[in-house]
């Protein structure tokens, strides 16, 4: 990668160990935990197929596979995992790791359940079916071989990504252990409840036809814990390497990995997933320089692992049978060799395989990978070895508990060892966008030798005595023959591992090339460093019997061993001018692959700044294109300063003219006022007149009007009311008087109530200085006809002075702020309120 990795790469490296470390463990670890139930559960049943399905009443031993067909059964899954394996490897650099994931888990588990539910009429058609159904579950296993590792080694950290890796891998244990346990649950299951007698005893009785739920049950039960997992692994983001190296885009890898580390990440522009000198493709020229041999290695050592990995069929046979863990078989009925057959292979991989697993997590991290691949190829030459040299001693009675012990130490160190590292190495030191693909390879190659082992050495491995051969098998070269090609394999594996470098505390990207710049800076430092080198011109004295000695220990022993391991030539202080000269041509290829980075980087920039200017102009546009609209906005709230100016003018002359009219409106109420006391004044001169006349005309007549008093209550009373209309009644001889008491009977509503505004402006301009005192003195009377009644006493009605007084107690109680307050359209109405008051 050009200059530093990106933020969030780097954060995955020194993250410290986390909760979603453990349960990326567990996800990935359960489909390894079905793909070794699957694998290996076959071999469980195998036995009881031949009794049900290929049963010969006149054989003296129970049925079993015909060797085409027990090679179909056991093999065919070999097959689909290879083809697995090579297509979702290649598929998961292409589609992604996550997308992929799911596809193969749920393969498993369709064809988990298919495997148990195989049919047919006759023995051939289940096997077919078997063997379609087994393809195809090894299929989506092949897939999930190269995905967990590459997802497991983006998500680990640089200094446990080993054990994490190795810990999804020892999941393969538990799933041979579950595969034991639950064989040995099932057939007990049975037994107890379906007893038979042994073959020997009867042959057609020894099989009951319930057994045939035996191996379904066992083959279909796989498909349990990977259906469990099947959410959970959907639910795993995309690793951070692919979204940021492959796919580009370092922000949304930044985004997915801020929620699984929950730590905040500097999303930052992927400058190195566009670098031409990373973008050499698989089996290209670069390809073959950079990582050919280390393809080369990881293929051919993980090879020769299977081939006697999977091997131990060969003998185990004979070793259950040596110890007496499994009887003959005319001795036992089916469902009792199953039960036999699970619990032997079960305390051997208890013993022998489930630690081996172990070991490898605990101790990967802290001798490397390198070495423990040495010392298990080592150790597992040693142990064939020690098997096939002394065998007559091995088998001979007495013996066979030291051949259980080095056959379990044979495969303790084939756990802690290849068996592990040869899946852990491949996952890290490729470059991302072909991860998967060589780890797929890798693998692939790998299943190839599980196939040769598995059959090529079942056939080979046959004894050249037909009493001592299985039945249908031709002549092999024999187990001792067959143990010597397998310590010769585990041998060459040993030296095929110096093909593979160290990865240990390592990042990724520095194990696939992906930090070329770091690298050629360390490169410079070090042709910096002041250390002197000694040149050979060839030139010398020296014999060509040296020359071709010093050829062969340097170039086999230095050049395949320094050179593969990451060293460079010139950390030799012994070179040669033409060593001298390739590596200043290499430094000139770096120097060039420098350059064009460089240059790839100032690009960059140059875009960047490009588009930094371009966002300037857009805010200077908007900048301008803002202020004028801010003048315009001014502009428009000038004048609306100047529109409030004008309506506040306005507002003040309404005020002042209000305050005219008011004034004048008061001034009228003091006029009709004054011409109310007039009145009163008027009223009562003229009732002193009347009473003087009615005195001097009748006694009878004045006798009455004195006892007038006595009813003017009555009248108060009724003041009060709205005016009544009351007719005179018809004159009549009987009474004199009548005339005399009309006015005091008779109320006119003109007494009582105001007529309007315009009958007070009349009055008002008729009450004017001189003319109110002319008409107190001639004595007008017509008040009378206005329908005004006197008392007789000579005061005003009660009912005028309770008119009077309401109207002073109105006009004391509205102040003149208040009065000011009504606006124009409300003058007529006060000025009418008034006028009734009055």
């Amino acid at each position: 990668m050009a200059g530093e990795q990106l933020q969030v790469l780097n954060a995955l490296d020194v993250a410290k160990t986390q909760w979603y470390h453990f349960t990326a463990i567990v996800i990935a670890g359960m489909g390894f935990f079905t793909d070794a139930y699957d694998l290996f559960c076959i071999s469980l049943v195998t036995k009881l197929l031949g009794r049900i399905y290929y049963f010969d009443a006149s054989s003296a031993s129970p049925g079993t596979l015909p060797p085409n067909v027990s090679a179909a059964v056991n093999g065919v899954a070999f097959c689909g995992t290879l083809s697995g394996q090579l297509f979702f490897g290649w598929l998961g650099d292409k589609l992604g790791r996550k997308k992929v994931y799911g596809m193969t888990l749920m393969m498993m588990v369709i064809c988990s359940v298919a495997s148990g539910l195989s049919f047919g009429h006759t023995a051939k058609g289940v096997m077919a079916t078997l063997c379609f159904f087994r393809f195809w579950l090894g299929f989506g296993i092949g897939g999930d071989y190269p995905l967990s590792a590459t997802i497991m080694s983006e998500y680990a950290n640089k200094k446990t990504r080993g054990a994490f890796i190795a810990a999804v891998f020892a999941m393969q244990g538990f799933g041979i252990l579950a595969g034991g346990i639950v064989a040995i649950v099932v057939s007990a299951a049975f037994k107890s409840r379906f007893d038979a007698p042994a073959y020997a005893v009867d042959r057609a009785g020894s099989t009951v036809p319930e057994a045939d739920y035996i191996w379904r049950i066992i083959l279909m039960l796989g498909a349990l814990p990977a259906a469990l997992t099947y959410y959970w692994r959907m639910k795993m983001p995309e690793t951070a390497r692919y979204t940021a190296l492959v796919a580009k885009n370092a922000k949304q890898a930044a985004a997915d990995m801020s929620k699984v580390l929950r730590v905040e990440i500097v999303v930052e522009q992927n400058e190195a997933a566009t670098e031409e000198a990373n973008s050499f493709g698989l089996f290209s020229r670069e390809f073959a320089r950079r990582h050919g041999l280390h393809l080369v290695g990881t293929a051919t050592t993980w090879f020769l692992l299977d081939i006697a990995f999977y091997s131990q069929n060969l003998f185990q046979k004979d070793i259950f049978s040596a110890i007496n863990w499994i009887p003959k078989a005319a001795t036992m009925n089916a469902i009792e060799e199953v039960f036999r057959i699970a619990r032997a292979q079960t305390l051997i991989a208890l013993c022998g395989t489930v630690p081996g697993y172990w070991y490898t997590v605990a101790f990967i991290d802290i001798i490397g990978r390198f070495a423990i691949q040495i010392m298990g190829f080592f150790f597992m030459t040693v142990f064939m070895l020690g098997l096939a040299i002394p065998y007559h001693h091995w088998t001979t009675k007495g013996n066979h508990i030291g051949f259980v012990v080095v056959y379990a130490f044979t495969f303790f160190f084939a756990n802690f060892g290849p068996n592990s590292t040869t899946f852990i190495v491949p996952a890290e030191i490729f470059p991302a966008r072909l991860r998967s693909t060589c780890h797929g390879i890798s693998a692939a190659a790998g299943k190839a030798g599980a196939m040769v082992g598995a059959f090529g050495f079942l056939y080979a491995a046959q004894s050249r005595d037909p009493a001592k051969r299985d039945k249908g098998y031709p002549a092999g070269i024999g187990v001792r023959n067959a143990l010597f090609v397998l310590a010769a394999c585990n041998l060459l594996g040993l030296v095929f591992t110096f093909l593979v470098p160290e990865s240990k505390g390592k990042s990724l990207e520095e194990m696939s090339g992906e930090n070329e710049a770091e690298e050629l800076m360390e490169s410079l430092q070090l042709l910096a460093s002041s250390r002197s080198v000694t040149i050979v011109t060839g030139d010398g004295s020296d014999s060509r019997r040296n020359r071709v000695t010093a050829i062969i220990v340097v170039g086999a022993l230095g050049y395949v061993f320094i050179w593969w391991k990451g060293w460079k030539l010139s950390d030799m202080m012994f070179v040669t001018r033409r060593g001298l000269s390739d590596a200043c041509t290499r430094v000139g290829k770096q120097l060039e692959l420098l350059s064009s980075s460089i240059a790839a980087a100032k690009r960059q920039i140059s875009s960047r700044m490009d588009r930094v200017d371009s966002n300037l102009d857009e805010c200077k546009e908007l900048a301008a294109a803002t202020k004028c609209e801010v003048s315009q906005l001014h502009g428009d709230l000038s004048l609306f300063h100047t529109e409030v100016e004008s309506v506040h003018r306005a507002v003040q002359t309404l005020e002042t003219k209000l305050g005219r009219i008011e004034g004048s409106q008061d001034f009228a109420t003091r006029g009709v006022y004054q011409l109310c006391q007039f009145v009163e004044r008027l009223e009562q001169g003229r009732n002193q007149e009347f009473l003087q006349a009615s005195n001097l005309d009748s006694p009878t007549t004045s006798q009455r009007a004195i006892e007038l008093p006595q009813t003017s209550s009555v009248v108060a009373r009724t003041s009060s009311l709205p005016p009544l209309a009351v007719e005179s009644p018809s004159p009549s001889s009987t009474s004199p008087s009548i005339a005399l008491e009309s006015p005091r009977i008779l109320r006119s509503s003109t007494a009582v109530s105001a007529s309007g505004l315009k009958e007070l402006q009349d009055i008002s301009n008729a009450i004017k200085p001189g003319s109110m005192k002319s008409n107190m003195m001639s004595g007008n009377t017509s008040e009378v006809s206005n329908g005004t009644t006197e008392e007789p006493n000579g005061t005003a009605p009660s009912s005028s002075r309770s008119i009077w007084k309401s109207t002073e107690e109105q006009n004391s109680a509205v102040p003149s702020s208040s009065r000011s307050m009504w606006k124009l359209p409300s003058i007529s109405f006060l000025s009418r309120t008034r006028s009734s008051a009055t």
